[in-house]
């Protein structure tokens, strides 16, 4: 008889105990519910803001014109802007390349003719 008392208030205690944490889950999802539908809303009224500081900013910076693209430049309308009338020969990647091999070699020209000029004189 003691023996089914304590088996019956143990599993009244589960019981109790299970439907606590079934409150408590239930309140935990209120609340982050809550907590993010107002994040939310914070974050849409400062993006918000911050879109309306930025689009300011753009249309005083721009003179009230909007709009994202540049003039293409052509050979022709950099003559003309230059007044020469000179040819201009546009200039590649590999162009840049050879004149760096071509610089690191006079450097190194330089030394050694520089060496050989100091050993000459001593």
């Amino acid at each position: 008889m003691i023996q089914s008392a304590i088996e019956l208030k143990e599993q009244q205690h589960k019981q109790e105990m299970e439907s606590l944490r079934e409150e408590m889950n239930q309140q935990m999802n209120a609340l982050t519910a809550a907590l993010t539908e107002k994040f939310t809303q914070r974050m849409e009224a400062q993006m918000a803001e911050q879109a309306a500081h930025y689009e300011e900013r753009f249309r005083s910076l721009k003179g009230d014109r909007v709009g994202m693209s540049e003039p293409e430049v052509t050979i022709g309308k950099a003559l003309q802007d230059a007044g020469s009338p000179t040819h201009i020969i546009p200039r590649s990647s590999a162009d840049r390349t050879q004149d760096k091999d071509w610089n690191d070699t006079r450097n190194v020209t330089s030394i050694t003719k520089k060496s050989r000029l100091s050993k000459a004189t001593k």
